[in-house]
């Protein structure tokens, strides 16, 4: 391998940037707080995703999670 040169790996495995985009973003929130060991704080934008009654009663019901909601 040259110097810089990255290893890609396997062709058939995925990217690594795939998966966490097929993730919801519920099961990355829980990855992150296990992975971190603490709360998390998060500030998202107005996407549709962010907004359903089902995050905000999840984000509501796990005080390790914190959601703050751009006005924008």
């Amino acid at each position: 391998m040259t110097a810089g040169a990255v290893p890609r790996g396997r062709r058939s495995a995925p990217r690594s940037g795939t998966v966490l985009v097929a993730l919801p973003a519920r099961d990355l929130l829980v990855r992150a707080h296990i992975h971190l060991g603490g709360p998390i704080v998060v500030v998202w934008v107005n996407l549709n995703t962010h907004r359903t009654a089902g995050m905000k009663k999840y984000a509501a019901e796990h005080d390790w999670l914190t959601v703050f909601q751009r006005p924008d």
